[in-house]
């Protein structure tokens, strides 16, 4: 072999050398940009909270309409609306107690179960929202009245 021949040889192969060199340059320049965005990327803590803190919060259905809501004003409170906008039922603390009230298709309280200070009492309630039956215990016994339509007692049994 010739000193010529050898000289090309040595080129080629430097060359060669070259390239690769600068493909393993490109490949770790790559790797640390990747590892740079991952690290960036990746929260050092978990992204979901544990505790979400709101004075009130709604919940709306796909069309924008309120469903629900929870509040706090005088106590915590819990509003249902139906697929009308119509409130149908509310679960609420206050400092005289806790209740549930139900309503009907039109909105009226018909049905309002309540814990206050005196005792438990549920009251049920006509179409027009006057009081028909009122059952309740307290530290004197149980007492359910009856109701006509002008809210005069028709009946009463009291222990």
């Amino acid at each position: 072999m010739t000193t010529e021949e050898r000289l090309e040889k040595l080129e080629y192969e430097l060359a060669a050398g070259k390239r690769r060199n600068r493909w393993l340059l490109v490949l770790l320049g790559l790797a640390v940009v990747g590892l740079g965005l991952v690290w960036k990327f990746t929260p050092a803590t978990p992204t979901t909270q544990k505790v979400i803190r709101a004075n009130s919060f709604v919940l709306q259905d796909e069309w924008g309409r309120e469903r629900a809501l929870l509040g706090v004003k005088d106590g915590p409170g819990l509003a249902l609306y139906d697929e009308r906008g119509v409130l149908r039922a509310i679960l609420g603390v206050s400092e005289l107690g806790s209740s549930l009230s139900l309503h009907d298709e039109y909105g009226q309280g018909r049905v309002v179960l309540a814990m206050v200070r005196p005792g438990p009492a549920l009251g049920l309630y006509d179409w027009k929202a006057q009081r028909r039956a009122f059952l309740s215990l307290t530290v004197l016994g149980p007492d359910l009245s009856l109701y006509d339509e002008y809210d005069r007692v028709i009946w009463s049994a009291k222990r």
